[in-house]
């Protein structure tokens, strides 16, 4: 009887704790979401970015490599990049705000540097949309002309409204998401407004 009593109060201990760990996580990255997803209006009234930023791909470097890696997670496709890309610095920045996404993707496509970013891949026309992590590379970006070209690793191109790209890099076109995909957010096993950010090593 001692043993079966310890052992639902194990239980319920362990039950406690997991409920107030996935409530600190839950808190932890409702507060994320309302720190990145900050106006856009300064910047898209900004004479900095009146200039559309393009950078020539190196799609044949770029897609064979990434099209092993996607789907992978934010931290183990910095690894890949990485390890992919040897003759490459690659910095990666994560829950950045709207405004800092902008401005990190922009300068570097000035720079003429590669860059990707981890966007939503589902269907928006369902109720509970299936959903996946997408990494793309952007080929340019139009602030004034309200235009972020992207290619993904298979080659297929298209294009977002500055506002639809966003809502894609917080993943917010999955509303409805279900707890375990929100339990790997708030583990920072996925992340949002993440872009990975290339720079040629010296020699």
């Amino acid at each position: 009887m001692k043993i079966l009593r310890a052992s639902i109060t194990g239980l319920i201990v362990l039950f406690v704790v997991a409920a107030v760990a996935t409530a600190t996580m839950t808190i932890k990255q409702n507060m994320t979401d309302l720190a990145i997803n900050d106006s856009i209006n300064p910047v898209l009234r900004n004479v900095k970015y009146k200039e559309p930023a393009k950078m020539e791909i190196e799609e044949d470097l770029f897609q064979d490599s990434l099209i092993e890696i996607a789907g992978t997670s934010t931290n183990g496709l910095f690894g890949e990049l990485k390890k992919q890309f040897p003759g490459y610095e690659v910095a990666l920045r994560k829950n950045l705000k709207n405004s800092e996404l902008i401005d990190a993707i922009y300068t570097a496509l000035s720079q003429d540097m590669p860059v990707l970013c981890l966007i939503f891949s589902g269907d928006e026309t369902e109720d509970t949309p299936p959903w996946g992590s997408r990494l793309v590379i952007v080929a340019e970006m139009d602030i004034f002309g309200d235009k972020i070209a992207v290619s993904d690793p298979y080659g297929y191109a298209s294009a977002y409204g500055v506002r639809d790209f966003l809502r894609a890099a917080r993943f917010e076109p999955y509303e409805n998401m279900d707890f375990f995909a929100k339990l790997k957010f708030a583990l920072e096993i996925f992340t949002k407004n993440t872009v990975f950010i290339f720079e040629k090593k010296p020699g």
